[in-house]
């Protein structure tokens, strides 16, 4: 994975909003439109936790909703009097998501990770929008290791801390049933990625033996070195097989997404999806802004998207998948 050779703070010391590609975030300098978005929600969000902490509780709104010890903990939207707060935290999740700093990153994960707890039934989604935050913060193992992890039933007692991300098969074994497809998203994400550093290194390492892999050179051990400079051609193949198999499944269930991500419209990323929207661009605006972020935030991500879409063998095999 990424993270093995990579510390988390080179990853984020790359991290830049300026190396996105095609990023639909800010041409008119609206930045501090946007922050003044986030201060709005935060403020309506302080409001309404002061105002359910001082709650004397009643049928719709257990009191001390928010410590362990409430009857409503973990369950939260189950309480009609809690759910005004819970939709309130959301918006300053799609507030944050606007400014794209490592900082708005960590909050709106932050916030994420705190909703599913108040509320493990999810009802907000919030499990389909963390791989993708994680990868934006550089935290491609965990990324990886969550989605094994929820995908293999949750158990409490499975700890996955250092799973393989280079799997074998084309498709990774816990992507059984039907997976979220924010969920194949974000992970396909995770491959390409890989698949970057894999072919950026492989041809350095051939170009010439001294080469040093610019922020990397103190995580890259002797062992790795050699590994990349005599197996990357091997290693990245077997990525790319496992990427074009992603790219089919996903196209086969739901045939707009990547189309979009490539060349997304303004209402794809801000407005959020209605009943009046078909079902099947619906989904697409909801993982798009979901997942979108992070793809744009990858440098080469979506040239590497274009080489599939390019690609006659990967039509093909479309194709044949659609039938």
């Amino acid at each position: 994975m990424l993270n093995r050779f990579i510390t988390d703070a080179a990853a984020m010391a790359g991290y830049r909003a300026d190396r996105s590609e095609g990023h639909l975030n800010d041409p008119n300098g609206s930045q501090p439109k946007f922050c003044s978005k986030i201060k709005k929600a935060r403020t309506h969000l302080e409001a309404l936790e002061i105002a359910l902490r001082a709650h004397p509780g009643d049928e719709d709104t257990p009191p001390n909703a928010f410590e362990t010890s409430s009857r409503g903990y973990g369950s939260i939207w189950m309480y009609l009097g809690l759910r005004p707060y819970m939709r309130a935290r959301r918006s300053l999740i799609d507030a944050l998501f606007l400014v794209h700093t490592p900082s708005a990153v960590l909050a709106a994960y932050t916030h994420s990770v705190e909703m599913l707890t108040l509320n493990n039934a999810d009802n907000q989604g919030m499990g389909n929008m963390i791989p993708a935050i994680l990868l934006r913060r550089g935290k491609d193992q965990q990324c990886y290791n969550t989605l094994r992890w929820v995908h293999l039933g949750r158990d409490p007692a499975l700890e996955l801390t250092n799973e393989n991300g280079l799997e074998h098969e084309p498709m990774p074994d816990f992507i059984l049933g039907h997976v979220p497809i924010a969920h194949l998203v974000a992970l396909m994400l995770l491959k390409v990625r890989l698949l970057i550093d894999m072919r950026g290194l492989h041809a350095r390492f051939e170009a010439t033996s001294s080469f040093e892999p610019q922020h990397y050179t103190n995580t890259i051990t002797p062992r790795i070195r050699h590994l990349f400079k005599h197996r990357g051609g091997e290693m990245s193949q077997l990525l790319w097989e496992q990427i074009v198999a992603f790219y089919v499944f996903v196209h086969g269930r739901n045939k707009y997404l990547w189309f979009a991500l490539l060349c997304p419209e303004y209402d794809d990323l801000r407005v959020r999806p209605n009943k009046g929207v078909g079902v099947g661009k619906r989904e697409m605006r909801i993982v798009l802004q979901q997942t979108y972020n992070a793809w744009a935030e990858t440098p080469g991500a979506f040239d590497v998207l274009r080489e599939l879409e390019g690609d006659g063998d990967v039509r093909e095999q479309i194709e044949r998948y659609s039938v």
